[in-house]
């Protein structure tokens, strides 16, 4: 194993001969004593391995369960601001709703029309027009 320290400013190295691995403790940084030659890595606890997360919704929030955890609950998100989260269900369908239900159609623009923004304003928008407010 090459040592690396610095005297004076300058780097220097040097060959640590007959170096030990040991794996005491189960936390904390690893530590090199270049006295007795000794390199301890601690075994950390928990680390490794896989979890499966599957999903589960219910009426107000899903619940993410985890294999090996604690399991998270994602509240609704608040209606006026301020707190993320899931959509409930019902939430969804007043959304549907307001934005013409649940089937959306597409329609392809044939008109580019240049107004101003009082213009734009008096006007009912037409669904095949894009309007550019100058």
């Amino acid at each position: 194993v090459l040592s690396s320290t610095v005297v004076l400013g300058v780097p220097q190295t040097a060959w640590i001969p007959n170096l030990t691995l040991t794996t005491n403790f189960t936390s904390g940084a690893a530590t090199l004593n270049a006295t007795t030659r000794v390199l301890n890595i601690p075994q950390y606890s928990g680390g490794g391995g896989s979890t499966n997360l599957n999903s589960n919704p219910g009426a107000t929030d899903v619940v993410i369960e985890s294999s090996t955890g604690t399991d998270a609950t994602i509240a609704e998100a608040s209606a006026t601001g301020g707190t993320a989260g899931v959509i409930s269900a019902n939430s969804k369908a007043q959304l549907d709703i307001s934005i013409g239900g649940t089937t959306l159609t597409q329609t392809a623009p044939t008109t580019i029309q240049t107004v101003t923004a009082g213009e734009y304003a008096a006007l009912t928008p037409a669904a095949n027009t894009i309007y550019i407010i100058v």
